[in-house]
C-alpha cells in the first residue's frame, strides 16, 4: 500500500512540475493566452515549415473579439504572435499557399497575405497589431498573457516541487 501511495505521489510530482513549468517557460502555453477564454479556428501547416495557428478570443459581453495568428516554427519551439487584431477585421481562417501565409475574412476573401520569409524576420518580433482596423502601439493584449502564465504555473510547479521533496524524503533506504 505504501508504493501505491509513493507511485501517486510521484506521478503527481512529475506532472504538476511538466504542466507547471510548460506555463512558466511557455511563450503561449498550451493554453494560449487566456485559458477559457480563447480557442483555435483554424491551422495550417506552412511549406517554409512550421504550423500556423489562427485563434479567436473573448471575454465576454463587454469585450469586442480578438484574433491572433501564429507560428510555431517546430514541435518544440515556442508558439509566437505574428498578427493580432482587436474588434475587426474579424479573422476567420488561415491557408498556407506555398510560402505565403494568408488570413481569410469572415466572408472567405483574403484579408492579409504575408510571406513566410517576413513573418520569421520581422513579424516574430514586432507582430502586425490593429485595434479595430487601425494600426496599434506594441501589443493589443499586453502583459496580462505572461502575467497569467505566472500566476497560473507557479503553484503548479511549488506543488511538484513539495510533492518531490516528500517523495524523495520517504524513500526506502537500503541498509
Amino acid at each position: 500500500m505504501r508504493n501505491l501511495a509513493a507511485a501517486a505521489l510521484t506521478l503527481v510530482a512529475l506532472v504538476s512540475l511538466a504542466c507547471g513549468s510548460l506555463l512558466v517557460l511557455s511563450g503561449r502555453g498550451l493554453l494560449g493566452h487566456l485559458p477559457g477564454a480563447e480557442v483555435v479556428i483554424d491551422e495550417c501547416r506552412s511549406a517554409g515549415g512550421g504550423t500556423v495557428r489562427l485563434y479567436e478570443g473573448n471575454l465576454g459581453a463587454t469585450t469586442s473579439y480578438w484574433y491572433l495568428a501564429t507560428l510555431q516554427p517546430g514541435f518544440f519551439s515556442a508558439e509566437r504572435d505574428f498578427f493580432q487584431a482587436y474588434g475587426w477585421p474579424a479573422i476567420g481562417a488561415v491557408e498556407c499557399q506555398g510560402g505565403e501565409i494568408e488570413l481569410l475574412g469572415a466572408d472567405g476573401q483574403v484579408e492579409f497575405s504575408f510571406g513566410i520569409d517576413r513573418i520569421r524576420a520581422e513579424l516574430l518580433e514586432e507582430p502586425l497589431s490593429l485595434y479595430y482596423g487601425e494600426p496599434a502601439e506594441g501589443r493589443p493584449s499586453g502583459p496580462l498573457p505572461r502575467v497569467l502564465g505566472l500566476l497560473c504555473g507557479s503553484p503548479l510547479t511549488l506543488v511538484g516541487a513539495v510533492a518531490g521533496l516528500a517523495v524523495f524524503r520517504h524513500r526506502p533506504r537500503n541498509r
